[in-house]
């Protein structure tokens, strides 16, 4: 278990913003925790903190129940005393090394040096797990991307850590390649039950292998949870828009029922379930994924708004439209369609209600998020050829 309690990083400089502003933070044993968010929002900061790689201003870090930094009682333990595995976004790896040489280096070469034969023991074990055992004796320059990943994965895990640190490992990796890889770093977490920390800014890359996201912006922790709750229920605005929900519209409460609140948008009226705090006149955004709208050519329903293509996008397996629905510019995602359609071309969107997000605007911290369930994909995005 990792425990991180009021943490502060500050770097000399021109701006008076921390790194990291007093985060409070436990990681679960045998748990992965991704650490998410822009670039600059604190997070590898705090992953090289833990590492041991740069001294907190304030604050406490333990680790597996013991503390390795402490700013009111002055401890620091360093990084190579810390009981732990690190994979760096570049790899890292030793060009003039053999596979073999690379993984058995920290073993050789750290504070708690073994012999020779159990090293080579230890590192072809290690190399088993990441299914290169048999490159064990191949030249390090002579490694692929994902060759060079698992290496380093490899000689993480070498030490037997207590915990798996993992900085943009897989950043450097082309599409394909990073999607078997994410699979593969899930799997032998699970398998090996290290508790871990991820850090990235792809957000389908902590949707698909975390345990718990952890969002961060300008040093400070967001919003946490659940994969699926964090992706289904943001509480803020900020979570909403990293999270993809690219369709931000404006509205007014227009009622308050028992159980839902109806909000009137400029292309049209939308009910959802209520929430506390929420009351008529109150001016808020609404939220809609592009796969919560049908998409037509005519019109089947009175409640679908009318608009124009105004570009596409083809991704595969669906298509993205832009559609401009009076002031606003819908992105729509549309699956099981062939063709596609034309810029001007007229259309309807019927949004899907269950869909819609209301987060907390920032600074509201008195309201409940409302509680919402998106719907599944089967049920939403049909062909636009009905």
């Amino acid at each position: 278990m990792i425990t991180l309690t009021n943490l502060r990083k500050h770097f000399p400089g021109k701006s008076q913003t921390r790194a990291v502003d007093g985060l409070d933070l436990t990681v679960p044993a045998g748990k992965l925790v991704t650490l998410l968010g822009p670039s600059g929002c604190g997070k590898t900061t705090t992953l090289r903190l833990i590492a041991g790689l740069e001294r907190p201003d304030e604050g406490e870090i333990a680790i597996d129940g013991r503390t390795v930094f402490s700013s009111d009682r002055r401890g620091f333990v360093g990084a190579h005393q810390r009981p732990i595995g690190m994979v760096f976004q570049s790899y890292a790896i030793w060009p003039h090394m053999t596979v073999l040489a690379n993984v058995m280096f920290p073993l050789r070469e750290g504070h708690e040096k073994v012999s020779r034969p159990e090293a080579r023991k230890r590192a072809l074990a290690a190399l088993e797990l990441v299914h290169l055992s048999d490159l064990a004796d191949r030249p390090s320059p002579m490694l692929s991307g994902g060759q060079q990943q698992r290496v380093a994965l490899a000689r993480a895990l070498v030490r037997q850590p207590k915990v798996l640190l993992l900085d943009e490992p897989l950043s450097n990796l082309d599409a394909g390649l990073r999607d078997r890889m994410r699979e593969e770093i899930r799997a032998l977490q699970q398998r090996l039950a290290i508790t871990t920390i991820l850090v990235t800014h792809d957000q389908e890359e902590a949707l698909a292998v975390s345990d718990e996201i952890v969002l961060m912006n300008a040093g400070k922790i967001v919003e946490r949870g659940l994969p699926q709750e964090i992706y289904a229920a943001p509480r803020s605005e900020f979570t909403a828009r990293f999270l993809g929900l690219s369709n931000a519209l404006p509205g007014v409460v227009r009622s308050v029922a028992a159980d839902t609140i109806e909000v009137d948008l400029a292309a049209g009226a939308l009910s959802a379930r209520r929430f506390e705090g929420a009351a008529t006149g109150d001016q808020v955004t609404v939220f809609l994924r592009p796969d919560s709208f049908k998409l037509t050519r005519r019109q089947h329903s009175t409640s679908a708004w009318p608009g124009q293509v105004e570009f596409s996008i083809y991704r595969g397996d669906c298509w993205d439209y832009h559609v401009r629905v009076g002031d606003d510019l819908i992105k729509a995602r549309v699956f099981q369609e062939k063709i596609g359609l034309s810029r001007g071309d007229q259309v309807y969107l019927e949004p899907d209600e269950s869909g819609m997000v209301m987060p907390l605007t920032e600074g509201s911290p008195g309201k409940d998020p409302l509680d919402l369930t998106v719907s599944p994909q089967a049920s939403v995005g049909t062909g636009a050829d009905a």
